[in-house]
Formats: structure tokens, C-alpha cells, sequence
């Protein structure tokens, strides 16, 4: 399985980029800044993210309305020292850590989705 899709390798991310470019266009001009790769490093286009200004009930809402139409977007991974086993052991100031949590979605990034 992993040498059959190292063969595609080159033709997955062919497909990432051009669904990282459909989504940069389908969001240039709107309320959501679309993550965009690093100038200085070539990108995989792996996840793509988008940024939600400040409002954590349109994330919430965006999040419901996407999945009730079947596009199946996610929150961004929940911070580690949000979860129970890990609550109780100390930690820094997480303020830009819940920040970047309550304001980002990920899209759908499948290869699959630009066939």
C-alpha cells in the first residue's frame, strides 16, 4: 500500500494544490482568511484551514450548517491541556493556543475531492 501511493505521490499533490487553490479562491473575498502555505517552503497542502474573525458561535454554526449538507469540516485538534487526563498538570499562558482553537476550522482535503 505505502510504495503504490509513493508512485502517485507526485500526481496527490498536484491534486492537494489545486484543491488549496479552488477553496483560496472560494474564499478570497469573504469573512474567512484560508490559511496560506509558508513563501519559503514548498507546501504538501496537506490540511487546509480556514480563520474565522473572532466569532466562536459562526465557527459553531458554520461547523453545524457544513455537516448538516454533508461537507465535513472539523475544529481544529483540541488543545492537550483541555483534555481530562491532562487538566490537572500545569501549564503556560495558552491565550493564543484557545484562540487559534475557538477561530479555526479544517476542510476537507482529500485528493479525491478534485478527481
Amino acid at each position: 500500500l505505502g510504495i503504490a501511493q509513493l508512485k502517485k505521490i507526485h500526481k496527490y499533490l498536484k491534486l492537494k494544490k489545486k484543491l488549496h487553490l479552488f477553496y483560496k479562491n472560494l474564499f478570497d473575498n469573504s469573512d474567512f482568511k484560508l490559511l496560506k502555505p509558508i513563501k519559503e517552503c514548498k507546501s504538501n497542502y496537506w490540511l487546509n484551514t480556514i480563520v474565522i474573525n473572532n466569532n466562536i458561535k459562526i465557527k459553531d454554526n458554520l461547523i453545524k450548517f457544513s455537516l448538516k449538507n454533508k461537507f465535513y469540516v472539523r475544529p481544529l485538534w483540541k488543545p492537550i491541556n483541555e483534555l481530562e487526563p491532562f487538566k490537572k498538570f500545569p501549564k503556560m499562558n495558552l491565550d493564543n493556543t484557545i484562540d487559534a482553537y475557538n477561530r479555526i476550522i479544517s476542510l476537507p482535503s482529500s485528493v479525491f475531492l478534485m478527481k
